[in-house]
């Protein structure tokens, strides 16, 4: 399977409906609707994403819920790791058709991928996601 997806800004995209009017995105974590309907990024989850896998604090992706469960200011703990856990789990169940992408291209194609499914999240978190994907899949 060939991914094909337009690139898009990574700071703020166009509403598909992930954020509510009510403020909280489709994760269930708040988020914000900026001006004409963009999304602007779920902060606490995409934090969360990269203190689960470690970007930047190991050389190698972790799955470090201890961490997450010590970070997360607001929300319910358990509840904030089980949305890390299946958006991480989302992200590694991706098919790449490998004699098509190198490890590289696989990476930016499950990157843009995670982009258009969860636009609240953060470049930091899109590139967590990426850097597991490509460190699994070596």
């Amino acid at each position: 399977m060939r991914f094909a997806f337009v690139t898009t800004s990574f700071s703020r995209r166009k509403s598909d409906g992930a954020c509510r009017e009510n403020g909280t995105a489709a994760t269930g974590q708040p988020c914000t609707i900026g001006r004409e309907g963009d999304i602007v990024e779920d902060r606490e989850l995409s934090q969360a994403i990269v203190t689960y896998i470690g970007k930047g604090r190991s050389a190698f992706p972790l799955r470090d819920e201890d961490a997450v469960a010590a970070s997360s200011a607001g929300a319910d703990p358990s509840a904030l790791l089980a949305k890390v856990r299946a958006i991480v789990s989302e992200c590694m169940s991706l098919e790449v058709d490998w004699s098509a992408h190198s490890l590289v291209e696989g990476g930016r194609e499950a990157e843009r991928f995670m982009a258009a499914r969860h636009p609240d999240l953060g470049r930091d978190a899109l590139d967590a996601l990426s850097w597991t994907f490509m460190y699994d899949w070596r």
